[in-house]
Order: structure tokens, then C-alpha cells, then sequence
């Protein structure tokens, strides 16, 4: 990039944070890379881009199975939650399972935010586990109710805990 911009005469400036190892992505660049580079393989670099390739290739085929299994999966879907069949759901392969249940929260909650593997491989566990009624509670104020023949995800309106207290009201009612 600096020879093209000199052999075009065109001025630049250097950021200072670039060089800065307090951030990992310096530290990557200016130690990791040459290290790897030095001790492992000099091609690190185009191995990655390779790599990277690839990866968004077999992604972007992901996301359409994700969508034709979300779309054999689902019952009904609105602004705040999304109905999809519990069968049909537990037996999808555990990596469309997984992504079946990214995309549902994304469309509920319009981002990620705090959502892991960890709850994905409990959300799984719970829909296979046979004991319903069930629920598991996730970050951004969404529940996720188990029943025998459906899972249901919804973005609640108010704080779970608050939601469980009016619930367990309602019990104390019948």
C-alpha cells in the first residue's frame, strides 16, 4: 500500500494505535503472523486468505440450510416470538439446530448480543430432553418454552424475573 501511494505521490498518515501492542489485533499483526510466518510457514498469509475463502463459502451455504430448516421447522412467527415444530427441530443435525436457533433470536432480538453456544447446546438439550412443559430463560429477555410437540421463542415485554414472579402468582391463584 505504501509503494502504490508513493509511486502515485500521494500523501498519507500513519495512525499511532497501529503499532500499539496493548490491542490484540497489533499484537497479532506486528507478533503473532511474523512468528508463524518464521517458525511454521512462510505463506501464513495467503494459507489464511485461503482459508478465510473457504469458510465464508461453506457459511453462506450454511445460512440456506439453515433457511430451508427454519422454513420446514417453523408453525407461526410474529414481531415477538416464533412457534416451530419440536420434532422436526430435534432431528436436524446439531450445527443446523444450533443456527436454526441463532437466526430465530436475531430475528426476535435484531442482534446477538450475549447469545453463546452455551445457550444454544441447552436450548438443544431441553427440546430432546421428553420433559415438558419446559423453559429456559436467555439474555435480552427472551424464554424459550419447551412443550411435547412445539418450541416456542419469544422476546418478551418485561424482565424475566418479573415475568417469573407473575407467573408464579398466577400459580399461587389456581
Amino acid at each position: 500500500i505504501l509503494e502504490f501511494l508513493a509511486l502515485h505521490g500521494q500523501p498519507y498518515c500513519t495512525d499511532e494505535s497501529n503499532s500499539d501492542t496493548v490491542f490484540l489485533r497489533n499484537r497479532i499483526r506486528h507478533e503473532l503472523i511474523p512468528l508463524l510466518e518464521e517458525k511454521f510457514n512462510p505463506s501464513v498469509i495467503d494459507s489464511l486468505e485461503r482459508l478465510s475463502r473457504i469458510i465464508r463459502s461453506e457459511n453462506d451455504f450454511l445460512e440456506l440450510k439453515t433457511e430451508d430448516a427454519l422454513n420446514q421447522c417453523i408453525k407461526s412467527s410474529s414481531i415477538e416470538s416464533t412457534e416451530i415444530e419440536r420434532t422436526r427441530f430435534i432431528q436436524l443435525h446439531p450445527a443446523l439446530q444450533a443456527r436454526v436457533l441463532r437466526n430465530i433470536i436475531l430475528r426476535l432480538k435484531n442482534d446477538l448480543k450475549r447469545f453463546s453456544l452455551v445457550h444454544a447446546t441447552d436450548a438443544i438439550e431441553l427440546a430432546a430432553s421428553g420433559a415438558f412443559p419446559k423453559t429456559l430463560d436467555l439474555p435480552g429477555m427472551i424464554r424459550i418454552y419447551f412443550s411435547k410437540n412445539t418450541i416456542t421463542v419469544r422476546k418478551e415485554d418485561i424482565p424475566l424475573r418479573q415475568l417469573g414472579t407473575i407467573e408464579k402468582d398466577k400459580r399461587r391463584k389456581v
